[in-house]
């Protein structure tokens, strides 16, 4: 700032050379001009939440719902052949059934493998039409300004980066240091939110992580800036010849809006990768969402928590808590009708993206 008002009092000499009547009018100037006194711009928070918070909403596609946010960074954690990358690929591909298009940053596998990856699923080469569909097989390091190009003639795209481990590799950055890390990390998720397109990136754990361990490998500043984070379990080995089941453990919703378990079944035995929806939480507290779902779709009416807890099984406290939980994440179809100083429990069609069929094409 001192410098360009030193450039400016040099450029009115000549036209003012008085001292005081120069320093005088480009006061003046600066006063009339509303000059910032700060490059940071504050935001009405107030006049937001008066607007309405916009809904949680999810990428393109049946597998999406509930799993990619459609704004943002959502990473795929899990063991080598856990089937972490097949998901990946199959939201890619509805993203581009969808109609949509997407960039593809391929650090680790190939061209003939992710041939072979995408065919498994079902793909056919017009699904992977490069007007729509960006392949960059090893790009080497990531270049924003360049990628920002792409952006700009695909806008709207879902990203795809496989995986952290390469990238950081190719930018010579130690994964196990959070502010090398953090050079990677941070301009990946401005980059996504900015351009508010949701951007998949695979990623690794140590030998001993499992679904509760809650870090891929690496440091832990991977975790702190994703908007969601997916931990990928296998439960039953799949491939091209057999059939399996994996599990997919949030560790991670910044949003909200995420079920804690996703289960998908994979493949048919018979060469082709279908995915399927199993039952979406086995767990305790999964079977009672569910049972507590069915039960108000079936009732005609708003049922209060005492009608709710007598229909179902179980503790009545955990009942209880379950059902307020659902009312308040908005991907679950319950929702609370207020009834004067009370509050009944309602379903709600419209919100209903529970797993009824399979997704497989």
């Amino acid at each position: 700032m001192a410098s360009v008002m030193e450039d400016i009092d040099a450029a009115l000499v000549e036209s003012i050379p008085d001292d005081t009547e120069r320093l005088g009018a480009i006061d003046a100037v600066l006063v009339g001009a509303d000059v910032p006194a700060t490059r940071y711009k504050p935001v009405d928070l107030g006049a937001l939440m008066r607007d309405g918070v916009p809904p949680v909403e999810f990428a393109p596609g049946p597998l999406a719902r509930g799993l990619v946010y459609a704004s943002g960074v959502t990473g795929f954690t899990a063991h080598p052949e856990s089937g972490k990358t097949t998901i990946v690929q199959r939201l890619a591909l509805d993203a581009l059934r969808a109609g949509g298009h997407v960039i593809y940053l391929d650090f680790e596998q190939g061209e003939a493998e992710t041939v072979r990856r995408f065919s498994a699923l079902g793909a056919v080469p017009a699904d992977l039409d490069p007007a729509r569909f960006v392949y960059l097989p090893f790009p080497g390091p990531v270049d924003w300004i360049a990628l920002g190009a792409l952006w700009d003639d695909h806008p709207g795209a879902m990203g795809v980066f496989d995986s952290t481990r390469g990238i950081l590799r190719t930018l010579g950055l130690d994964e196990d240091r959070a502010s090398e890390v953090g050079q990677f990390m941070d301009p990946l998720v401005e980059f996504a939110l900015t351009r508010e397109v949701p951007c998949l990136l695979i990623d690794h754990v140590a030998k001993a992580a499992t679904d509760s361990t809650g870090y891929a490998r690496g440091s832990g500043d991977k975790l702190a800036a994703v908007q969601a984070q997916w931990f990928v379990k296998r439960v039953r080995p799949f491939s091209e010849t057999e059939a399996g089941e994996v599990e997919l453990h949030r560790w991670k919703a910044r949003s909200g809006g995420l079920p804690r378990v996703h289960r998908l079944g994979i493949g048919d035995g018979e060469g082709r990768l279908p995915i399927t929806r199993l039952d979406a939480d086995l767990s305790a507290e999964g079977k009672i969402d569910t049972a507590i779902i069915k039960f108000l779709r079936d009732h005609d009416e708003s049922a209060s928590l005492a009608v709710v807890e007598k229909g179902i099984e179980g503790r009545a406290d955990t009942i209880r808590d379950r059902v307020k939980a659902l009312a308040q994440d908005e991907s679950r179809p319950v929702i609370a009708v207020p009834a004067g100083q009370f509050t009944r429990y309602a379903y709600d069609a419209d919100l209903d993206h529970e797993p009824t069929a399979p997704l497989a094409f």
